[in-house]
Order: structure tokens, then sequence, then C-alpha cells
């Protein structure tokens, strides 16, 4: 064991790594610091009270069906042991933002070298969107891990044929898809590449066992996603409707770039200039892609291999998705665009280096210095923005959880999943499309408290919610408002508390 430490020291790229991951850590856990007290939103607090209702069984909570249960599950062990939020955060989101950029530089490793896999673990380790939802409750970051995992172990075991490795892509697949559905749209990527690698005979792909034990592997590892998803909905694919509903929904909108734009958010420009000559640059290995399939040529497997998942993912998410409203959707995308980056920057590197050594290296440096500054300082505001949102809410819920009892029932403008998890109460909407409807649904609950937040878009027919309290101050008492906002008459604050007088 101690030889092999030494080994692994003696290497001068794995003291590189290590340094990588320590800067890794600690940009992490400065943002999870300034975010330890965080307020919680829509997505967060949808996990959180899911979790907290499997775990303590209150306050009720209907988890969406587009929602898959296994990030959920890892929230409720931890609730069920006692631990609180911001441990649970560290393990569920810091610990596997760390892993991250370790497999990209395992996976970078693999296809190309060493050098290479330094800098794409660089990029990983001070992307700003990662480092940002690395203190979010979002399923983002174990779901790249885990899908970037499986990338890593699918190569493994299909391309270098090691057995043990498929056994570990096909269950990292399986549990990528029990975090976020969304895991299906790789399947066309590598089953695309599959039919180049064996050249489209498609006998022998049915036939070969370790393609078998990657599906058998992955179905058995998603099994429990499917009988979750019959218990509770009685389809084992609760998502698949409500998909294929988006997509059909905006059949109509026009095909745009803005999935690759986001990639360049991610990067921000500078970093971006690489990635779209490292996909250049490999995409010129398509040239000789008719001599691979007839079997005349089997070099450039593994420039294929990126090319093709991250291409062909990223189209699929640019027909069938057609927008990216938030950059946190294709970060698996990201990660590899960052190995295609990384590539670019090598492939300077190296051109560079037949000149001058020296030149070469400070040059490399230079380009991830640069844009590792444009990130973390993305990042840094990124957070100093975002870090009161919300904050209104869990004052609010503050006070009504220290003047209620925890089987009250609150009521808001809609059923927010942010106000019942910082109440720590249930939380429903106003009821009704008519004052009379609403007053009856009132008596019924006898709800102590009212809130107001203007947080959540409210239907145009029913803005008369918003006003009603105010407009019977005998019977709501207004106990806090906060941060009048932008409205027709400037009065409406964006959250309100009011307490109910029944007398």
């Amino acid at each position: 064991m101690k030889n092999i430490l030494k080994r692994l020291w003696d290497d001068k790229y794995t003291r590189i790594l290590l340094l990588i991951l320590f800067i890794a850590l600690f940009l992490r856990l400065q943002t999870f610091a300034a975010n330890v007290n965080q307020s919680y939103w829509w997505d967060e607090s949808t996990y959180l009270n899911t979790a907290r209702y499997w775990a303590f069984g209150e306050p009720h909570w209907d988890v969406e069906p587009l929602r898959p249960p296994l990030f959920m599950f890892l929230l409720t062990i931890f609730f069920k042991l006692g631990f609180n939020e911001t441990f649970t955060r560290f393990f569920v989101l810091v610990i596997p933002s760390v892993l991250l950029v370790l497999i990209t530089y395992l996976l970078t490793k693999e296809l190309f070298d060493k050098k290479t896999g330094l800098i794409a673990a660089t990029i990983t380790a001070v992307a700003w969107d990662i480092l940002f939802n690395t203190t979010r409750v979002h399923t983002d970051v174990p779901y790249t891990l885990a899908i970037i995992a499986a990338i890593y172990f699918f190569y493994k075991g299909y391309i270098k044929e090691k057995t043990a490795a498929m056994y570990w892509a096909g269950i990292l697949f399986g549990v990528a898809y029990s975090i976020r559905e969304t895991a299906v749209t790789f399947l066309p990527a590598i089953l695309i590449f599959i039919l180049i690698h064996e050249r489209a005979n498609i006998k022998k792909i049915v036939t070969n066992k370790t393609l078998w034990k990657f599906a058998i592997i992955t179905i058995l590892t998603a099994t429990p996603y499917f009988i979750y998803g019959q218990i509770q909905y009685e389809t084992p694919t609760p998502w698949l409707q409500g998909r294929v509903t988006g997509i059909t929904q905006y059949e109509d909108t026009p095909i745009t770039l803005s999935c690759t734009m986001m990639l360049q958010t991610y990067v921000e420009w500078f970093w971006f200039i690489f990635m779209i000559a490292g996909t250049i640059l490999l995409c010129k290995y398509f040239v000789v892609i008719d001599k691979i399939v007839k079997g005349q040529e089997k070099r450039f497997t593994n420039e294929i291999f990126i090319t093709t998942i991250f291409i062909v993912t990223l189209l699929l998410f640019t027909f069938v998705n057609k927008t990216c409203a938030e950059p946190r959707w294709i970060m698996p995308i990201a990660v590899l665009g960052f190995i295609v980056t990384a590539y670019g920057i090598n492939y300077l590197y190296e051109k560079i280096k037949l000149l001058n050594a020296y030149a070469a290296i400070i040059i490399v440096i230079a380009i991830l210095t640069f844009g590792a500054y444009q990130n973390i300082t993305h990042n840094n505001e990124l957070v100093s923005i975002k870090q009161s949102s919300f904050s209104q809410l869990a004052d609010a819920g503050k006070i009504i959880q220290q003047d209620t009892n925890k089987d009250a029932i609150i009521y808001a403008l809609t059923a927010q999943a942010e106000a019942q998890y910082l109440t720590k109460r249930k939380v429903k909407g106003f009821h009704g499309a008519t004052e009379q409807e609403f007053q009856e649904q009132f008596q019924k609950d006898k709800p102590p408290y009212v809130i107001v937040s203007l947080y959540v878009p409210i239907d145009p027919n029913e803005y008369w919610k918003i006003v009603y309290p105010f407009q019977h101050p005998e019977t709501f008492t207004l106990i806090k408002a906060y941060q009048p906002t932008v409205d027709q008459e400037g009065k409406i604050p964006i959250v309100t508390l009011f307490k109910v007088k029944y007398e």
C-alpha cells in the first residue's frame, strides 16, 4: 500500500490533481458557507417537503410525477437519522460536486491523456453553475456525477472490455435515471456510437453479452423507480406523459441555438472559444467514419466516442426541448463540453510546445487562470444577488411556527412549496373562483395565518385574491409586510403576513 501511495505521489500529474481537488473543495466550502442560512426555492422546497413527509409523515406534500424518487429518498434517510439540512446538503451536494471533478479527470485521461484530464478537471472545479448549485438542494450535481461516472465506466467496460466496469456503468446509469429521468436522453447517443463501433452489424450488437449485462443491470437498478411509479401514479414511467405534453405544447416553437449558447453561459465567452475549437477539431475524425464502418480504420475510437455523446445529446435537447431556460438543466452536457474545451486548449499547448515548451505552459496557465477568474467572479456575484431571496418567507415562517401548532393549516395565494417548508405547516392555496367560494372554504379550514406572496405568478383572473386580505382589515390583521415591489399603485409588498381574527 505504501509503495502504491509513493508511486502516486511521485507522479506530478497526481500532485497537480490533488491541488485541483483541494481548490475545488475550498471553492465549494466558501460558497456553502455563504449560503449556509439560505432560504429554499420551489424545486428545493419540493424535494425537502417530500423528504420530510416521507421521514416524519407531516405535513402532507404531494410530489409531482416528474420528480424521480432517489434524490428525495437520500434526503429522507438523512432526516430520519436526525441530521439537519446543513449536514445533509454537505453530504448529498458538496461531496458529489468534488467527486465530479475527479470523475471528469478520469474520463478525460482515458479518452486523451493526463494533461487534458487536468485541464478538464480545472474547468469543472471552477465552473460557476456547478459551484452555485453545489449549495442548492437541486438534483443536478448528484445526477451529473452519476451520468458522467456511468459514461466513464461504460467506456471502460465496452471499449476497454473491462467486465466489472460495465456492471458499474449499469448501476450508475440506473441511479442517474432514478435521480433525473432526462438520463434517457443519453441513450440515443450511446446507441449511435455502438452502431458506429460495431460497423452497423445488428446481429453482433444483439448478441453482445457485455451490452446485455449493461442493459439488464441498468433495468434492475431502476426497478425501484418503476415500482414507485406504478404504486404512486399507476405507471412505471410517471414522467412520460408530462414530458410528451411539454414537447407537443411547444411543437410550433422554432428551433434555436439556445442550448448551444447556454454552453457559452456555462464557461463564459473566453473558454467557449476553445470549446468551439475543440468541437471542430474532434469533428474532423468523422471524415473517416465510412472507413471505420467498413472496418478499414480502427483509430480515433476515443474521439468518435466523446464527440458522439456530446453532440448527439446536445442536438436532442435542441430539437426536443428547444429552449434551455436554466443552465443547470444541461449540466452533464456542459461537463462533456468541458472535456471538449480541454481538448481544444491542449491542442494549442501541443502546437506552441513545438516552438517553446515554457511558453506553452505559461499560455495554458494564463488561459485557465483568466477563465477561472471569470467563473469564480460570476459565482460570487450570483451568490450575493440570490442570498436574500425568499428570506421574507423564512422570517414569516418563524413567526407562524412560534404562534401555531403543527396541525395548523396556513393559506397562501397558491400552495407554495417554499411557504410550506419554511413554515413547517400545511399550506393551501386560496380556494375558489369567487369570494363566496373562498369564504366557505376559509370557514372550513380556519387558517390562523394568511400569506400573500408575489414570488409566485398569479393568473390575472385571480388578482382579487391578492387584495382581498387588504380590503378586509376587520378580519385580517397585518402582522408584517416585506419589501414593497413595483405594482400599479406601488402598495403591494412582495410578502405580507396576516393573522386572522375569527371573533
